[in-house]
């Protein structure tokens, strides 16, 4: 990836199980973090993906005007740590 400052897209692709080529259930589910400059990816492990899942709300309120800037960075800092 490379060193854009802009918010990166979480991404999930899933593999299904498919029956006569319909989609049944997933077994297999593989995360990664998409750049919005570059389209560049980085897998992510379990912890990842948990740290990032709540990263991505906490972004979402910040960006909706829900949670000042100040609070954003307190509690992405506590994420992060």
């Amino acid at each position: 990836m490379c060193n854009s400052q802009d918010f990166s897209k979480l991404i999930c692709k899933r593999t299904w199980v498919t029956f006569f080529f319909v989609p049944v259930f997933p077994y297999e589910s593989d995360w990664s973090l998409q750049c919005p400059q570059c389209a560049g990816e980085r897998p992510l492990n379990g912890e990842e993906v948990a740290k990032a899942k709540r990263l991505q709300k906490l972004t979402a309120q910040f960006l909706a005007r829900k949670i000042s800037s100040f609070d954003y960075e307190l509690q992405g800092r506590k994420i992060l740590s």
